[in-house]
């Protein structure tokens, strides 16, 4: 008995190391959410809340986005196609010419046709996820851009 209870407590103890490694994955990493919807920014900002110590930014307007991320210096954005005065990709493009640093984006849309339209203009492999975003999905987009 006394076997089974030291292995049960080391097992513990490797899970609990395993979980502060990938809290500490993520300390301190920013996220920018940019989309009209006040609905995927809920979705968005409620799921991503559990990767732990991140901060998330949320903006309908893709103008006091561009306002803010110099000042905010995200690790990832997330950013709709669909906008209400520019398209995303034009919005993505404009941030990263703002930056000294190279962000991802995930670009995100309930049209599938918008991935090839992206593809088409970049060189390097786009993140696109589709509309209605799935939370495993986002997740695990997310985790591997923050990890990268």
């Amino acid at each position: 008995m006394k076997v089974n209870q030291k292995i049960k407590e080391k097992n513990m103890y490797i899970l609990n190391m395993f979980a502060q490694l990938d809290f500490e994955e993520f300390r301190n990493k920013k996220i920018m959410v940019i989309d009209d919807c006040r609905d995927v920014l809920v979705y968005a900002q409620h799921t991503l809340k559990n990767l732990g110590n991140v901060t998330i930014q949320t903006y309908e307007d893709e103008f006091e986005a561009m306002k803010q991320f110099v000042d905010i210096k995200p690790d990832l954005v997330i950013m709709d196609m669909k906008l209400k005065n520019l398209d995303g990709y034009k919005v993505s493009k404009l941030l990263k010419s703002l930056s000294m640093f190279k962000v991802p984006v995930i670009y995100i849309s309930a049209d599938r046709k918008e991935k090839s339209n992206i593809e088409n203009k970049e060189s390097e492999p786009v993140l696109f996820l589709r509309k209605p975003l799935e939370k495993e999905k986002l997740v695990s987009t997310v985790r591997k851009c923050l990890a990268g």
